[in-house]
């Protein structure tokens, strides 16, 4: 009996980890290995990912909470930018920025790129930025993309401009009070 209840106990436990691996990643062009080098002792884990989660979101990243974004082995962290939630038209920009990354002689090398590196590289370029996040790169190309309604509104004295200011109303939803989703383009003028 009692080699019954431990054979019950054995088979009936294998299926239960506390270790469970994350899933295999959907698309392994959008996974990159990164490299954490402690920028002062107390530094965590905990404050790493905050920080890489904080960068993933400014560059558009959804962040489903049960995703397995970052998977960590000591101090190597793998990045998954498909479970991450990165926007699908700015996949061939992610793809072509870890083919370069991958080539660099410090991946070749270590086996992956510092954590600080790879968030300044891609957030901290514009040229990058743009093209990670699907903003238009020019002023002229943002103009096409958008509509605006014929209303202008006059900035006098404005606190991020010298001068005064026409600023476009872009408001191509129709609600006036879902100020979030509205569009403004400042456009300086010399005179109003």
């Amino acid at each position: 009996m009692a080699g019954v209840l431990a054979a019950c106990l054995l088979f009936g436990s294998s299926g239960c980890s506390r270790t469970t691996q994350p899933p295999a990643p959907r698309d392994r062009s959008l996974v990159i290995e990164l490299r954490w080098i402690k920028s002062y002792p107390g530094q965590s884990r905990s404050q790493v990912d905050t920080g890489l989660f904080w960068a993933l979101s400014f560059l558009g990243a959804k962040l489903p909470a049960d995703a397995a974004i970052v998977t960590w082995d000591g101090t190597r962290a793998t990045l998954d930018l498909g479970a991450a939630g990165v926007a699908e038209t700015s996949k061939p920009a992610w793809r072509k920025l870890l083919q370069v990354l991958e080539s660099s002689g410090e991946y070749r090398m270590m086996g992956g790129i510092d954590i600080g590196r790879f968030v300044f590289l891609s957030l901290c370029s514009s040229y990058q930025y743009y093209a990670l996040t699907g903003v238009s790169p020019t002023y002229a190309e943002f103009r096409a993309r958008h509509s605006f309604s014929p209303r202008q509104v006059a900035i006098v004295e404005s606190g991020v401009a010298r001068g005064n200011r026409l600023i476009d109303d872009g408001r191509q939803f129709g609600d006036v009070a879902d100020v979030d989703r509205d569009l403004i383009v400042g456009l300086e003028a010399d005179q109003l």
